[in-house]
């Protein structure tokens, strides 16, 4: 995923500044000053305010230019619950009832991450820092926002050890086995969104204040949310995947969508001087709510051999599981205080997604009834400082 995004960042921007500059009129130019040209459309673009905002309602501090910082407290996990029974039609007295739990999770993070902004556009990278709650945790996040539509990208790697637990129910017996070398965990959260009344309320004003709402409102939205979670297991841990069955990998997508509404509450506001944001003082508020349709909830397993000896372990199918279409809902909360060309903000967002399984399996001597639970989640509160240009 990694080799691939920066590649995917770099498409979007080309796209979004070829757009704008394929708008261009005039006599058919060529060489260098084309070149000159496209460049010039897509700064133009960038930095251009937008005429179409009621002035009453939304004001767009004239900068080009954002830096921020942001320290966040997060967590990262991935879950794998199977409980079942088998059923010893040769020997009845072996058969019992079991829990398989893997985990796989971060301890609470301290990460700080930087942040760059031009006109509607952001890219950062964030890192743990101070104590390690992980052996690696790192993300990446790429957006673009404006005050009524939006589309932003928030990659996270973790290199941790697994945990293993085998629960007999039938004897009361328990096991618990570590790996001895790290596994990974990434997941990849797409967030979209489109607000109806665009003129008079700023979807972004409490998330990073480049727009400041002068008055509350609230709007409409159409919201797309994708999740992607993936967990590899050390595959040169034989021990470890012998004990979780051979299975040495899952990974789930997840597309929902559905209508959702947002309000802007102004606590404080002081006007700017005239073409400066100097005096500038605010105060607003969000809450956003959406139910959402899950219209795609996938979960693939990997599975994998070993040869007698336990050992040699080679890669095997990949099993794909589907669940039917179902409602979740996101919800998320932010607080921003702007002052001159400063703004602090604090934001929390939380996002879980999984799948449910279950199915029957008969062999010749005995019957393996079993429900599988899939959870990957990702939830952070964060603050951040924002200083315009």
């Amino acid at each position: 995923m990694q080799s691939y995004s920066k590649y995917f960042i770099l498409g979007l921007l080309t796209f979004s500044v070829a757009a704008e500059a394929s708008q261009l009129s005039g006599a058919p130019e060529t060489g260098n000053t084309k070149t000159k040209n496209f460049f010039r459309a897509a700064w133009d673009w960038l930095i251009a305010p937008d005429e179409t905002l009621d002035s009453t309602y939304i004001y767009q501090a004239p900068t080009n230019w954002t830096v921020s910082l942001e320290n966040d407290l997060s967590r990262t996990g991935a879950l794998f619950k199977t409980r079942g029974h088998l059923e010893n039609l040769v020997h009845p007295t072996g058969s019992y009832s079991y829990l398989w739990d893997v985990r796989m999770q971060s301890e609470y993070s301290d990460v700080m991450g930087a942040y760059l902004t031009l006109g509607p556009i952001t890219l950062g990278w964030g890192s743990e820092v101070g104590k390690q709650s992980a052996q690696s945790n790192n993300n990446q996040y790429f957006c673009l926002l404006d005050a009524w539509y939006g589309i932003s990208f928030r990659y996270n790697s973790i290199y941790n050890p697994l945990r293993s637990t085998l629960y007999n129910y039938t004897t009361g017996f328990q096991r618990q086995i570590n790996t001895h070398t790290s596994g990974h965990f990434r997941s990849l959260i797409v967030n979209a969104y489109y607000a109806f009344d665009h003129s008079r309320f700023a979807y972004n004003a409490a998330y990073d204040g480049s727009y400041i709402q002068r008055r509350s409102r609230g709007s409409m939205l159409a919201m797309a949310k994708y999740a992607y979670g993936d967990l590899r297991m050390p595959k040169n841990d034989t021990e470890f995947l012998l004990f979780c069955g051979g299975n040495h990998r899952y990974s789930t997508h997840q597309l929902s969508v559905g209508p959702g509404y947002s309000y802007n509450w102004v606590l404080f506001h002081r006007d700017a001087a005239p073409h400066s944001i100097k005096g500038l003082h605010n105060l607003t508020f969000n809450a956003t709510l959406s139910p959402m349709l899950t219209l795609i909830n996938r979960l693939n397993t990997y599975t994998g051999t070993f040869d007698e000896n336990g050992d040699n372990f080679q890669m095997g199918d990949k099993i794909s599981a589907a669940q039917k279409i179902h409602f979740n809902v996101f919800a998320r909360a932010a607080a921003c205080y702007s002052f001159g060309r400063y703004s602090l903000n604090a934001t929390f967002d939380f996002n879980r997604f999984g799948l449910h399984t279950e199915n029957t399996e008969v062999y010749d001597d005995e019957i393996s009834t079993y429900k599988s639970k899939c959870r990957f989640y990702d939830w952070m509160a964060s603050v951040m400082l924002n200083v315009k240009f």
